[in-house]
């Protein structure tokens, strides 16, 4: 499987982690996923988990600690699924102590404006917080983050996602496209994993 992947140019790999495999979720169990995630890890291939199908059910916390664990030089990528970009819960309260543990495992994370204030406990209102926060986010969890710019409202035709990367700023610039509702751009994520 993984030289068909890496002959496809596969460069990242997504999964829904679960063990209800009739709602599309992939086990994390070292028996089922095992040896594919050692040849992702072995290769360097970013693992993007996914929360997103959750929206108020528990994700299966353990299992993602376990991959951590079992797999640490794994680029593994997490979007911290906390809050929508209209600012509405999408987890219960509880969760956040969860993903407060699971993040410093994880190589890169990619929160929204809305998720970023809650993981630092402070409003980003201006410019310069928007800017400062991957920083200070990586200060607190230890990981590197991407900070996707979208619902940040600086500009009507540019998105600006900020990112803290081994260490240094960079912002990546972008048209603003005209469509009511895109979820996020797993292609940033992927290149940023690499390094």
């Amino acid at each position: 499987l993984m030289d068909a992947m890496l002959a496809a140019g596969v460069r990242a790999a997504r999964i829904f982690p679960g063990s209800d495999m009739r709602s599309h979720r992939f086990s994390l169990a070292e028996w089922c996923s095992g040896a594919l995630l050692t040849e992702l890890e072995q290769h360097h291939i970013p693992l993007f988990v996914d929360f997103g199908l959750f929206r108020r059910a528990e994700p299966p916390w353990q299992d993602v600690f376990e991959l951590c664990e079992n797999h640490p030089s794994l680029p593994v990528v997490i979007d911290p699924v906390m809050i929508a970009s209209t600012g509405a819960p999408l987890l219960e309260p509880e969760a956040m102590d969860a993903y407060r543990e699971l993040l410093p495992l994880a190589r890169l994370i990619t929160p929204n404006l809305h998720e970023a204030e809650l993981l630092l406990d402070a409003p980003i209102k201006t410019a310069g917080d928007f800017a400062a926060a991957p920083r200070h986010i990586f200060e607190r969890y230890g990981c590197d983050v991407l900070l996707k710019g979208g619902h940040f409202a600086c500009n009507e035709t540019t998105v600006g996602d900020h990112a803290w990367i081994a260490g240094e700023a960079i912002i990546f610039s972008r048209p603003r496209l005209a469509v009511p509702d895109v979820h996020g751009d797993h292609r940033i994520g992927a290149a940023l994993a690499e390094h």
